[in-house]
């Protein structure tokens, strides 16, 4: 199967491409699975292959988003801990 992408630039030249492979993904909406580990929150998700996570949190629920470390998918779980604080803290992890 053979696809085109066709490339404009406004007010520049356009042009196009060929790809003779090519894959589309769905990338799914992360199901966290949290665990108190010591004095860590552990979080837990099935990742997907070619697929970056992007880890965030915050520590009001009025509070802006604080983008974490950048987490590669591999198709397996993935597992990553975090010092507690002693207050609240929200966490979500978004699909790159």
């Amino acid at each position: 199967m053979r696809f085109q992408i066709t490339m404009h630039d406004a007010g520049l030249s356009s042009g196009s491409i060929y790809y003779d492979d090519f894959s589309l993904m769905l990338k799914v909406p992360v199901a966290l699975t949290p665990s108190v580990v010591g004095g860590s929150i552990s979080l837990s998700w099935q990742s997907q292959a070619a697929t970056s996570y992007q880890v965030q949190y915050k520590d009001a629920i009025g509070d802006a988003w604080i983008n974490g470390e950048v987490v590669p998918g591999n198709g397996a779980i993935v597992t990553r801990s975090y010092a507690m604080s002693s207050g609240n803290r929200f966490y979500r992890v978004l699909t790159l």
